[in-house]
């Protein structure tokens, strides 16, 4: 089968479905009707990558329109999809958006496409690298808002984005974006909400704790878990050689979690007495595949997903119960020997020299 169009004059286009030869079928459509027919399956990448390429007659569109419904549905569309590297990334898709800003101080916004287009562009902000061209959108879109909207609704939505990217990326290429986006801007509604802001009680972080966590701690880059692995008889293998219960000491492992990943982990032994605290003596992990400084050499690290407190805390145990060989502990075979059905005698562990606050 094959269709077969003829064009004439562009006022109307005649369609024929031909099967082995014959004309099976044929109807006349409207020139306006064709083209959409054709639009309708292209991917949206391309009809937008279209527009931004005739950004002239974009302007003179925009200029001439009319009605308003019809721009303020493109606006909404186009600024909603300003988090799309692949349009974001197109300098002339920028300076379309930009053409969008101007023609918007000639009409009307309602509050609700508004509030459709501040929310849509915030959540693209977040995602735009910190370079000078994004840096006067920026700053030309928050203006445009601050003439529409009123301030401290604004302020409200837009401060906290501005102090979460402060927070999270401290780079000169952040405070070129500043430079720019302060310099030219009334401040002074940035100015109250900070201050206003200042002497609110405002919740850093809340976490559920796993089990067994006897320490947290939470930088600017990852969290940190100490974790206590009771006194007790583990079933391990050596190679292919299975040990139904080899005694362990008492264990503290330190897990480094970013980003939801696991990316680290220490081991040490501890003495069975008393609470775990940051002042608690630390002591060498007695088997295989822990480094003199306590590190683990495990190739888990990096391949587990942090979901629940859960996945933390059966970190250790994973690790305890793996395979063991000779790497980083030469006798380990004979040590599962003299420690099998047996607990681990804490007069057996070596002194690591530190306490868990220092290695924390």
């Amino acid at each position: 089968m094959k269709i077969v169009t003829t064009i004439e004059e562009f006022n109307k286009i005649n369609v024929q479905r031909i099967e082995n030869g014959m004309v099976v079928g044929k109807r006349t459509i409207a020139f306006s009707d064709y083209v959409e027919s054709l639009m309708n399956v292209q991917p949206i990448d391309n009809l937008v990558a279209h527009f931004a390429s005739r950004i002239e007659d974009m302007k003179d569109f925009f200029e001439q329109i009319e009605t308003d419904s019809n721009l303020q549905i493109f606006l909404t569309a186009a600024f909603q999809s300003i988090s799309s590297y692949a349009l974001v990334n197109n300098s002339d898709y920028i300076q379309l958006i930009k053409t969008l800003l101007s023609r918007c101080g000639s009409i009307s916004i309602n509050p609700d496409l508004r509030e459709q287009l501040l929310k849509g562009f915030l959540t693209g902000l977040r995602n735009l690298p910190k370079d000078r061209v994004y840096a006067d959108l920026t700053v030309a879109m928050i203006k445009r808002l601050l003439q529409e909207s009123q301030q401290s609704i604004v302020a409200n939505e837009v401060i906290s984005d501005i102090v979460q990217m402060a927070r999270e990326s401290a780079t000169p290429a952040l405070k070129e974006w500043f430079d720019i986006g302060v310099k030219d801007m009334d401040v002074s509604w940035l100015e109250k909400e900070i201050d206003k802001r200042a002497n609110e009680e405002r919740v850093l972080a809340i976490s559920e704790i796993p089990k067994r966590c006897v320490a947290f701690k939470k930088t600017s880059s990852a969290e940190f878990y100490a974790i206590e692995i009771p006194k007790a008889q583990f079933r391990v293998k050596f190679h292919n050689v299975a040990y139904d219960a080899v005694g362990h000491p008492r264990l503290v492992a330190i897990i480094k979690v970013k980003d939801r990943i696991f990316t680290g982990m220490s081991l040490f032994a501890i003495e069975d007495k008393g609470e775990v605290t940051l002042n608690t003596e630390l002591f060498h992990y007695p088997y295989s595949n822990v480094y003199e400084s306590g590190q683990v050499c495990w190739s888990g690290i990096g391949q587990y997903e942090i979901k629940t407190p859960n996945d933390i805390s059966i970190l250790p145990t994973t690790f305890l119960t793996g395979i063991n060989n000779t790497h980083l502990q030469s006798n380990v075979r004979k040590l599962f020997d003299e420690h099998n059905d047996k607990p681990f005698e804490d007069a057996k562990l070596k002194p690591f020299g530190k306490k868990l606050k220092e290695k924390f």
